[in-house]
């Protein structure tokens, strides 16, 4: 549970590597999710969910994790289902757990939340496999469609790992129809902020990716600090790369925002 109002880190990864030793994996991929659920009394449903991505019902020792209409194998349906064993590994007293696509990005603002997502992602993604990765890549697209394939999770989830792991200063962002729909950064440290609907700036490159015929992986420039933070109480513009590609099945573009903390 968290304490004091904080995400407890070292008890989210430890539950999930309590998974590991038990069962032993060699590759993360592999990781059969509805059997170790089947192995704690739960059963995987899908269906009957409005807004949510997933929800956890427990009925003492047993209990029922419900997924949207979608493939129990997909990256999102393996991160949802590993977030729902988050909550039931580590959140003994709560009856039950609605989440939505928020919530499965909330690594700060809700404790339980975000230990659901520490367990998700360490399981799913271990930091033994993923850091030698990234040593070899550095924090780029490139590198989080790597992850995505190696560890059988979405663009999205493995980008976001990819952030949490870094040391590097950025942010992702997730636009449509030139708007900004959600975004999460990897630290506070230049005071950024973009505002929900936020439109896009025609110096972005995310801009002029609305057709999906152009998104790629490839497309990546630097670009003006003010391009995507216009309100920063930062003095002076640092140096900023973005890199951005379309997502077909979200409909949109994600970003890559790198700035330069020299």
């Amino acid at each position: 549970m968290a304490t004091n109002g904080a995400a407890n880190r070292v008890k989210a990864e430890g539950e999930a590597w309590k998974i590991w030793d038990h069962y032993g994996f060699s590759r993360p991929s592999s990781i059969p999710l509805i059997e170790i659920a089947a192995a704690r009394n739960l059963k995987i449903r899908t269906g009957g969910l409005s807004g949510a991505r997933a929800r956890l019902v427990r009925v003492g020792d047993s209990g029922i994790i419900r997924l949207r209409d979608e493939g129990l194998h997909t990256g999102p349906a393996r991160f949802a289902i590993s977030h729902e064993l988050g909550h039931w590994a580590i959140h003994k007293d709560g009856q039950g757990f609605v989440c939505n696509d928020h919530d499965l990005r909330d690594y700060r603002k809700k404790p339980q939340e975000a230990e659901a997502n520490m367990f998700a992602a360490e399981l799913l993604m271990p930091t033994q496999f993923v850091t030698p990765l990234l040593r070899r890549k550095g924090v780029s697209m490139q590198a989080a469609q790597a992850m995505a394939e190696e560890f059988n999770v979405s663009l999205t989830a493995a980008s976001i790992r990819m952030m949490n792991l870094s040391r590097d200063t950025c942010a992702l962002v997730f636009s449509k129809n030139r708007q900004v729909q959600w975004w999460v950064a990897s630290t506070d440290v230049y005071g950024i902020w973009l505002g929900s609907k936020q439109a896009l700036s025609i110096d972005s490159i995310a801009y002029h990716l609305g057709d999906p015929d152009r998104g790629s992986f490839d497309v990546e420039e630097d670009v003006p600090f003010e391009a995507w933070f216009p309100n920063s109480p930062r003095s002076g513009s640092p140096d900023m790369t973005e890199q951005s590609c379309y997502l077909w099945t979200a409909g949109g573009v994600l970003t890559l925002l790198t700035i330069d903390a020299s």
